[in-house]
């Protein structure tokens, strides 16, 4: 009787266990490891991935010009939560959205009329912003989660168009000894750069993790 989640195995593993998943793509919520030596490995022959984006459906997307787009409840990332102390200074390369069509990444840019093929652009009506100016260190005014636009260049129905959707895989807890993962891939996270950011769905977990 196969359990569908890694979670679910986790929320019945004792002090060594070892948890065996079959070949799939894994899609969960962050969950913790809070018990020791515990292992997590593929199946034999098995190919396990783990991803934080999800698969946008064809029908989701309409043409507009040259252009493709998909309006949802997309995960509103925040694009001002950057180590440096001006986001300005890292631009679109601190912005954490992620595109993938067939696994092929498209690059984000600024703005909507940079869009061409291979790349993407979002559009947050509620963004969230800094309380001062060029300084994030004096907090965040958070913006809401609602809906979001994608606009891409390359036309998304044609293959399995991937949205990067969550922060981090799953968290070992800092009092667990002995925790290993074999032949596990994990893919299509998008982390925020700083630690101290209270995400209105993913709560402290948003940040970097490895």
């Amino acid at each position: 009787a196969p359990l569908a989640t890694i979670k679910q195995a986790l929320s019945k593993a004792t002090d060594g266990t070892t948890i065996v998943v079959k070949s799939g793509i894994y899609r969960e919520p962050h969950f913790f490891v809070t018990k020791n030596n515990i292992t997590i490995q593929s199946a034999p022959h098995a190919e396990v991935w783990l991803k934080g984006s999800e698969v946008v459906s064809s029908s989701s997307w309409t043409k507009e010009g040259d252009l493709w787009k998909s309006t949802g409840n997309y995960q509103n990332f925040c694009h001002v939560c950057t180590t440096n102390k001006n986001p300005d200074v890292e631009g679109v390369a601190a912005f954490p959205e992620q595109v993938f069509i067939d696994d092929e990444a498209l690059e984000q840019v600024a703005s909507k009329d940079q869009v061409t093929a291979g790349k993407f652009y979002v559009e947050d009506n509620t963004p969230t912003t800094l309380k001062v100016a060029n300084d994030n260190t004096q907090g965040y005014n958070i913006g809401a989660q609602d809906e979001i636009t994608y606009y891409v260049g390359s036309d998304p129905t044609t293959g399995t168009t991937e949205v990067s959707q969550r922060s981090r895989a799953f968290s070992v807890a800092g009092t667990v000894t002995g925790f290993k993962m074999k032949a596990i891939n994990v893919a299509q996270y998008s982390p925020v750069q700083v630690w101290n950011f209270n995400d209105p769905t993913m709560s402290g977990i948003a940040g970097p993790m490895a």
